[in-house]
């Protein structure tokens, strides 16, 4: 009824006023969240549609296509013996045919009646009339002439299904097309701090926090993989945790947590022991300053993690970061427990206050944001534990569009944001994009591939909980950081599902090639890297559609195991704790996303 309810409103207000449907479908609107989504995402691509430019053919497309025509012509006279009858040539094809002609061999029969001609054909005496021939030559003019215009409007085509999906095809990376494993490089980097607890990785660099021996504080370094040099990032060492957490080319971020102070909350008529610390979120601008010196660290958002007032299965005041372009998302917990989904504009010379695109409280946490490569569309999961201990989640999109000008007063395009309920099943987990393809985990019995999948659950302690598995016998865990002394895995991370697929446009999720019993997906510029339940690790090339052997290149004891756009990271678990108090080698394995050729062969 909606597209009918469209045409009555666009007809006029007298006949809108007339009308009984579109005032009964009005009521029904203001009541049905899932006829006003809906209505939504059609408007949405309504006004993307609006927003297209005209399609203009280039300068020279005339041109081409009537010499092509005009070939096709020729060839249909060469095959014609002069006993036939050639039929009329089009008048709009004669400029052409005759510089054709001009440079075509033999000039003989009607070819020669035609380049000597100035208003056309000569007139061709008939011959004894014969049973007409047919021939399907013309037929190829006529399909070389569909073809030229196929391609045009495939052209357009092509534009809006990438507007439509917010794709941006690489220039530069290609798949990898023989998909039996991955190919992997190891650095080795002699430092002061050998126990690493956190590591991101891009082409050029290994960015990564950790501690030293004995006394020694805590560091984050840069480890450069063309040198092969470690640089301190940090003028002076913490004596507090630090995490690294995520990267692009321009900038590094991480979470420096302060020291363990007690806390007590009262609980079922009992005093409980608990513990506070204060944090801060940190930025460090990699890229060249007008001074020639490195950047200094800038804090973006800093608080107090309490766990009196925070759910007992979150163990991190941040639970997620994202970066579109030099913009960057992140969820946070705040003092009170309270969590926001804030949007950072980053600028080497101010950073100024966050954009909140969405807040949970009691006991709701924001968590996993993610969005495609533009920002037009983001996403990000809300958690929450029921009374029996069973941990949910559902799945929030924000879309960014553009609104064209309008009749009515607005005479400039302007930004319209909709953010709204993409999956409201409480069973839709660790939203991730990839190649502006969004994936999830599910624990919906209906998604699952072999029957019912287990609920989660989380358990009321502070350490590390279990959550319900499938019927598996092996036993899963999440790739465990190096240095283990802080920020335990929460339960979410333990979380197994189905994981799934979803078209942009609104089509239904669709169930990747798996066993259900999947978890911690990480999205990748075009890939999806996730961990089985015999522990190892699976990757999906979302372009080729393809998967892609990792199992003899990533370990299954993989520790902090990171993707960063076409990066990823990871380090074999430390064996036992050194406290030489010399410097002391730490390896690294990488894996980089294979870039197409710069020519073609």
């Amino acid at each position: 009824m909606l597209a009918e309810y469209r045409e009555l409103k666009n007809a006029g207000a007298a006949e809108h006023a007339a009308g009984v449907m579109p005032r009964v479908l009005e009521a029904h609107l203001a009541d049905c969240a899932a006829c006003q989504q809906i209505l939504a995402q059609q408007q949405f691509i309504g006004e993307q549609l609006r927003s297209l430019p005209s399609l203009e053919p280039s300068a020279t497309a005339h041109s081409k296509l009537m010499q092509a025509l005009a070939e096709e012509h020729v060839r249909y006279l060469q095959s014609t013996s002069p006993a036939d009858s050639p039929p009329p040539t089009p008048m709009f094809l004669m400029p052409y045919l005759r510089e054709q002609i001009r440079t075509t061999t033999p000039r003989t029969g009607p070819l020669t009646a035609l380049a000597t001609a100035d208003t056309g054909p000569l007139p061709v005496v008939q011959p004894v009339r014969r049973r007409p021939r047919r021939s399907s030559h013309h037929l190829a003019i006529i399909g070389l002439a569909a073809a030229f215009l196929i391609v045009l409007m495939t052209g357009g085509l092509t534009s809006l299904l990438l507007m439509a999906n917010q794709g941006i095809p690489p220039a530069t990376i290609t798949s990898i097309y023989n998909p039996t494993q991955i190919s992997l490089a190891n650095y080795t980097a002699t430092t002061s701090y050998p126990h690493v607890a956190s590591a991101v990785a891009n082409r050029d660099a290994i960015y990564y926090a950790a501690r030293g021996d004995g006394s020694t504080g805590w560091m984050v370094e840069r480890f450069d993989v063309n040198n092969k040099t470690v640089t301190p990032l940090l003028k002076t060492e913490s004596s507090t945790p630090l995490l690294v957490l995520s990267c692009n080319q321009d900038w590094l971020v991480w979470l420096e947590l302060g020291a363990l102070k007690p806390s007590t909350t009262q609980h079922t008529g009992q005093q409980a022991q608990m513990h506070k610390r204060g944090w801060e979120l940190r930025a460090l601008y990699l890229g060249p300053t007008q001074s020639g010196n490195q950047a200094a660290p800038v804090t973006l958002s800093k608080g107090t993690f309490n766990e009196s007032t925070t759910p007992a299965w979150i163990h991190t005041p941040i639970q997620g970061t994202w970066f579109i372009q030099n913009s960057l998302l992140v969820a946070r917990v705040d003092d009170k427990g309270n969590s926001q989904l804030l949007q950072y504009r980053l600028n080497p010379q101010k950073i100024a206050a966050p954009t909140q695109i969405a807040s949970a409280s009691n006991g709701h946490i924001l968590t996993s944001p993610t969005a495609n490569g533009t920002g037009s569309n983001i996403y990000w999961a809300e958690e929450w534990q029921s009374n029996d201990e069973a941990l949910h989640s559902n799945i929030w999109t924000q879309e960014n569009a553009t609104v064209a000008p309008t009749h009515a007063g607005q005479w400039a395009p302007r930004s319209v944001s909709h953010v709204s309920l993409l999956r409201d099943n409480g069973m839709s987990f660790h939203p991730q994009v990839a190649n502006d393809t969004l994936f999830f985990l599910s624990t919906s019995p209906g998604d699952a591939p072999d029957g019912p999948q287990a609920t989660a659950q989380a358990s009321a302690t502070a350490t590390q909980a279990a959550v319900t598995q499938p019927t598996s016998s092996a036993t899963s865990t999440v790739p465990q950081r190096v240095e283990q002394t802080f920020n335990a895995s929460q339960v979410d991370e333990m979380v197994q599902g189905t994981l799934m697929s979803y078209s942009p446009l609104g089509a239904q999720p669709m169930a990747q090639a798996n066993t259900g019993q999947e978890f911690a997906p990480q999205g990748g510029s075009r890939f999806l890297l996730w961990e089985n339940s015999t522990g190892g690790f699976e990757m999906y090339d979302v372009v080729a559609r393809i998967s892609v052997s990792v199992s003899n290149a990533i370990p299954k004891d993989a520790a902090f195991l990171t993707v960063n756009g076409d990066s990823v990271v990871w380090m074999s678990k430390e064996p036992t704790d050194k406290n030489t108090g010399t410097p002391s080698a730490v390896t690294f394995s990488t894996f980089n996303w294979p870039t197409a050729p710069t020519t073609q062969p």
